[in-house]
């Protein structure tokens, strides 16, 4: 107990009970009657996951890197059926009858758990093409599974870890920019000046970085197919996914389909101004104006009730959650939880980011939850046993040397 880190416990501890009340008040308020309890459900998650938490902080970590394309297999396993067994529309949950949980969700700590392993064997041969190209492999499986549930959200979360993971290895920087070049390219695709003005630059950069010759043609080659290719990928999202973009760049383009989501949401977080309405006094909230507001959108909720100072204390427990996590990353004797640690700090980063700037309407809604604070028991679970296992990493430091 004596090497147990009490600031990220209590920390989230904190974020949880915030997490309770918030929900409480998003719902005490609701026309129908089976939301008025999901406050007490989210207390059951926090429990559940409190219980997680401390098996995880008992388990060694070796048992992880034994079983991690185990849990890798048996996820895909499930993703798997989902797609077979899920029938029409939206297949992301299993239903168990006394509890629902998200496949989806428990992905993101297995594929943290392989990639931290793949690159700890591999870490000799980092910098290899081909050795990366087999990790894309692996991950490419249950990314295509996930975003046909439809869940592009995490798919993207997919995407993060594996370039996060690869920047904490030993990689040289210019096949990590090789590596990384398509999600620019892809993102600067809205236009074709931006494009071109990128791939003229990563052209140069290419010929300028002395990589092997199959390599640097087979990137410049790749990065021009892609560019051509953007509008074909752009065609294959969601009719909603693609609204969602547009109404991104153009809140006004839809106020009262998709666009009113980012609308109402954006006046409930500015409604609250410095010091909030108060606690259960939210108009925006109390009378239903904003959707799934115990879900993905608990952040507006946080703002009209506790205001800019609400927001900055919530922000701050996240800093510190977050901060702890690549610190413990960063004192890591081993590859393995050096890297898990790493992956684990990533995804709290993103989610929390991605959340808020959805909410803000600086981001396309994408359906991450908020982790500790957004009603849920998958995304409970995942972020408790993610507390969990840095608590395990940070008291056995010496793991793995």
């Amino acid at each position: 107990m004596g090497r147990f880190d009490y600031i990220l416990f209590l920390s989230v501890l904190i974020l949880c009970a915030i997490g309770v009340m918030l929900v409480y008040g998003a719902t005490y308020n609701s026309r129908y009657p089976w939301e008025k309890n999901l406050y007490k459900r989210q207390i059951t998650y926090c429990i559940v996951g409190l219980a997680l938490l401390f098996i995880f902080w008992r388990l060694p970590i070796r048992l992880h890197y034994a079983l991690a394309y185990l849990y890798y297999i048996a996820v895909l396993l499930v993703l798997v059926g989902l797609f077979i067994f899920g029938g029409e529309g939206v297949k992301r949950w299993i239903d168990l009858g006394f509890f629902q949980f998200q496949p989806s969700e428990f992905a993101k700590l297995v594929i943290i758990f392989v990639i931290s392993r793949y690159l700890m064997d591999a870490r000799t041969e980092v910098s290899s093409f081909s050795r990366i190209a087999l990790l894309g492999l692996l991950i490419l499986f249950p990314f295509l599974f996930i975003i046909n549930q439809p869940d592009l959200g995490t798919g993207v979360v997919f995407i993060v870890l594996f370039y996060s993971l690869l920047f904490w290895s030993d990689m040289e920087f210019p096949l990590f920019l090789i590596l990384f070049s398509p999600m620019i390219n892809l993102v600067l695709t809205v236009h074709w000046a931006s494009w071109a003005l990128f791939f003229i630059a990563f052209s140069i950069f290419i010929l300028l970085s002395r990589v092997r010759f199959s390599v640097a043609l087979g990137s410049i080659i790749g990065n021009l197919v892609l560019g051509v290719a953007a509008p074909f990928f752009w065609s294959q999202l969601k009719d909603y996914q693609r609204e969602r973009i547009l109404v991104l760049l153009n809140p006004s383009r839809d106020p009262f389909g998709v666009g009113y989501q980012m609308l109402q949401s954006k006046i409930t977080v500015g409604s609250g101004r410095m010091f909030g309405k108060g606690f259960l006094s939210g108009t925006q909230t109390n009378l239903a104006f904003l959707p799934v507001r115990h879900t993905d959108f608990i952040f507006a909720v946080l703002g009209e009730e506790f205001g800019f100072l609400g927001v900055l204390l919530v922000l701050g427990l996240y800093f510190i959650v977050i901060y702890r996590a690549f610190r413990i990353a960063r004192d890591a004797k081993g590859y393995f939880p050096r890297f898990v640690a790493a992956g684990l700090g990533t995804l709290l980063l993103f989610q929390v980011t991605v959340n808020v700037g959805m909410v803000i309407g600086l981001l396309p809604v994408t359906g991450l939850p908020l982790p500790f604070l957004s009603f849920g028991g998958s995304s409970m679970a995942v972020f408790m046993v993610s507390t969990g296992l840095l608590l395990n990493i940070h008291s056995n430091r010496g793991e793995f040397v």
